[in-house]
């Protein structure tokens, strides 16, 4: 028999120690990236004053929080704001000295606020939980094992790999084009660019939403199990492992969007770390930065099959550093910045008509670009938004963390990596995003359902 309150690994580490150090790097690294940033745009006194002083607050409160947001654990909140910080705070310095608008001033310390606000929704969280820390350790240090849950959720990958055939094939009949079949048969083909990149929004709602959740939540959800799987009970799962990444890998490029391929790469580099009950730092090697690097390259290989253009060396390698810099680094915090111009005046505000979810209240539904979640909760709410919108989504990832994710096992840990990579969407796209919203919800409900006893 195990132990029922074993005790984790972790606390056996100097945790002060590493905190300390952790905090540290961090504090020099930033400072280091932002003389950079500083030295290469119109310098502007704004910019690392407010960073700074929002940045020390960070870090007092991430100390306060402790394992809750330490970047070696790889909690839901700890990965979330650390992206944020890479892929919003620090390229919203470039985005500022660019913009030729009075907002641009609202707009980076919206930005920044975003370090104090959502830490804060995290410790509220923790208040509602005795002991969050050992928690969030046990579940993350204590060895992957075999466990009852793992066998009794195979039918539930049976039924999962079985309804996804009938997607499919009602996605190949009423889609105008299948993007990537279309690029195999004649390279260049002879639809128009625009035509074919958009192709998949000419089929039906309900069948584009659902072809978007097999490949974003069903798919990437039954090849980590078999990842898993395959870690623990061996045999046969090894090869039904490889089989599904490939055939997955396949089916999320059918679009030739970049998104769904590389966001399987990088749950297979989470999935990784954490199946070696190390912290983040401890489980990096050569291997996974080969995983990223390949995700790179097969984002710039897509990028060239998107737009058709001259198939050399040259041109992927200047795709890849596109897709690396501006759609990945540079994307979010430009996006963002546009929602700030476009909806400078309060009368502007959409009050949430830009929400399709929060739409159906009153059926009044204006669409709008992704903006990311700052620049999508600033034109609908403004600063009411950024700010209580912010603190309500640190408050519901943690919480997630804490009560949802107490016990490690396998089905559980294939929805923690599809929870943590689900978290980083709103980056991206909108704060509310019916994908985004309908992928947290299946999880919840799988999870709940594996509580119940389903």
């Amino acid at each position: 028999m195990t132990d029922a309150n074993p005790k984790p690994l972790i606390t056996m580490m100097p945790r002060k120690r590493m905190f300390l150090k952790e905090n540290i790097l961090l504090f020099f690294g930033a400072a280091i990236i932002v003389i950079i940033i500083m030295t290469q745009t119109e310098f502007e006194l704004y910019v690392p004053l407010v960073f700074g002083a929002f940045a020390a607050v960070f870090l007092f409160e991430k100390t306060l929080l402790g394992d809750s947001l330490k970047f070696g654990h790889l909690t839901i909140p700890s990965f979330f704001i650390l992206l944020y910080i890479i892929l919003m705070s620090f390229p919203s310095m470039l985005v500022f000295s660019e913009i030729d608008h009075p907002i641009k001033y609202t707009y980076f310390m919206a930005v920044q606020s975003v370090l104090i606000t959502f830490p804060i929704g995290v410790g509220l969280a923790n208040l509602m939980v005795n002991n969050s820390s050992r928690i969030i350790t046990n579940f993350l240090y204590l060895n992957l094992t075999k466990t009852r849950d793992d066998l009794k959720f195979f039918p539930v990958f049976i039924v999962i790999l079985i309804s996804s055939f009938p997607i499919l094939i009602l996605y190949y009949l009423y889609a105008e084009y299948i993007q990537l079949i279309e690029v195999i048969k004649s390279y260049p083909t002879s639809i128009d660019i625009e035509t074919l990149r958009f192709a998949q929004k000419t089929t039906p709602d309900i069948i584009h939403g659902s072809f978007e959740l097999l490949r974003r939540f069903a798919l990437p959800f039954c090849v980590l199990y078999a990842y898993f799987m395959s870690r623990v009970h061996k045999h046969r799962w090894k090869y039904m492992f490889w089989i599904l990444f490939f055939a997955t890998l396949i089916i999320s490029s059918l679009t030739l969007d970049r998104a769904p391929p590389v966001a399987l790469l990088i749950m297979m580099i989470l999935a990784y770390i954490l199946s070696r009950n190390q912290s983040v730092v401890k489980a990096l090697n050569a291997r996974l930065i080969i995983v990223f690097m390949s995700a790179m390259i097969l984002s710039g290989f897509i990028s060239v099959l998107q737009y058709q253009t001259a198939f050399t060396l040259k041109r992927v390698a200047e795709n890849i550093w596109y897709v690396f810099y501006y759609r990945i680094m540079y994307d979010a915090a430009f996006m963002s910045s546009l929602a700030f111009q476009d909806f400078s005046d309060p009368a502007l505000f959409l009050h949430g008509k830009s929400m399709r979810i929060v739409s159906l209240l009153s059926l009044d539904y204006t669409p709008a670009y992704p903006a990311g979640f700052v620049g999508d909760l600033w034109r609908n709410f403004g600063w009411f938004g950024v700010i209580l919108g912010t603190i309500f989504i640190g408050f519901i990832y943690q919480f997630i963390q804490i009560k949802l994710f107490t016990r490690k096992s396998i089905p559980t840990l294939s929805l923690y990596v599809i929870m943590l990579v689900g978290s980083a969407w709103i980056i991206f796209g909108n704060v509310l995003g019916t994908i985004s919203v309908a992928t947290l919800f299946l999880s919840v409900l799988f999870l709940i359902g594996r509580r119940l006893k389903w």
